[in-house]
């Protein structure tokens, strides 16, 4: 299952991005706070393009991650990016991909 709610947000120099991960198993307890992972790690593929190229691909194991303007910097030309998501699964490997487009680049 895709990743839902993908954010961006700032806090000086750091770019956050977070999102909401996907369950396996009982998804539909509408009384717990949080689905569980329905697998025994947590682990997301996070990747980075310019120009469709891939510049900058990494693995999490939180549903967040921070791009600082020093990484963006050593990494992005300039103009637009893309920011993709995907929650890996032990089982089948990555999932689909949730991406955004980031314009604000400079």
């Amino acid at each position: 299952y895709p990743v839902v709610h993908l954010r961006k947000s700032e806090t000086g120099s750091l770019h956050h991005f977070s999102w909401i991960r996907a369950t396996q198993i009982d998804g539909d307890i509408w009384s717990a706070t949080d689905v569980p992972v329905g697998e025994t790690t947590e682990e997301y593929e996070v990747t980075v393009r310019q120009g469709g190229q891939i510049v900058f691909q990494t693995k999490v194991t939180a549903s967040t991650w921070v791009f600082s303007d020093v990484a963006q910097q050593s990494v992005l030309g300039v103009g637009a990016y893309q920011m993709s998501v995907a929650q890996i699964s032990e089982r089948y490997g990555p999932g689909p991909v949730v991406s955004m487009t980031i314009v604000d680049h400079a």
